[in-house]
């Protein structure tokens, strides 16, 4: 059962179900959007609960760029 629901502007792309498979898919979005979107700002990430989800900070689940 899917932990995290992925959203982009709002719009759901991704549900995933781990803590782990969220920093994959952001560091995907983000060598993906290099030009458009480096930092994930349009990123939103949803805990999923029994009724209703918590918005969690992207920044808590993104690694820092190499060099």
């Amino acid at each position: 059962m899917p932990k995290f629901e992925l959203r982009v502007d709002g719009d759901r792309v991704a549900r995933v179900d781990s803590e782990d498979r969220v920093r994959e898919w952001i560091a995907d979005y983000r060598e993906k959007h290099e030009l458009d979107d480096p930092d994930a700002t349009h990123v939103q990430i949803v805990k999923l609960r029994f009724a209703g989800g918590e918005l969690l900070p992207v920044d808590r689940f993104r690694q820092p760029r190499g060099p």
